[in-house]
């Protein structure tokens, strides 16, 4: 299913600004979705304090969407995210495929937010070469 799904997205990312809202939503919403699949087949590969930051976000996403997600995300869902995201960020060798995804998430239903604050305990292996 993922795959039919990502086959779609070049087709809906050709959506223009001026479109319907309607088309808009839902390339969020597919968008979203692909994410959240590859994120929770990921799940069990994280360490617990990760899966704990990593489930809290994803309750979060599956709230809003069970409630009425046309409205805008609760900001304690970014700060969720955003906790997910630093719980992986030490081993961004070994986690950069879940802060990909996590990033995702984090800029189709914040698209306006400013970047996270989230610092690596050591650069990934390319940094090192610009400093």
């Amino acid at each position: 299913m993922a795959q039919r799904l990502g086959q779609m997205m070049p087709r809906l990312a050709s959506v223009s600004a001026g479109a319907d809202e309607a088309a808009v939503a839902l390339l969020r919403d597919l968008r979203a979705g692909l994410n959240l699949i590859e994120l929770q087949n990921l799940l069990d590969t994280f360490p617990p304090a990760a899966q704990l930051h990593i489930g809290a976000a994803l309750s979060g996403i599956a709230a809003f969407y069970a409630h009425n997600p046309r409205q805008a995300p609760p900001e304690a869902m970014l700060s969720d995210i955003d906790a997910a995201m630093r719980s992986l960020a030490s081993e961004p060798a070994d986690y950069g495929e879940a802060l990909m995804l996590l990033s995702g998430l984090r800029i189709v239903l914040f698209a306006g937010a400013p970047p996270p604050h989230i610092q690596a305990s050591h650069p990934a292996p390319h940094m090192e070469l610009l400093a």
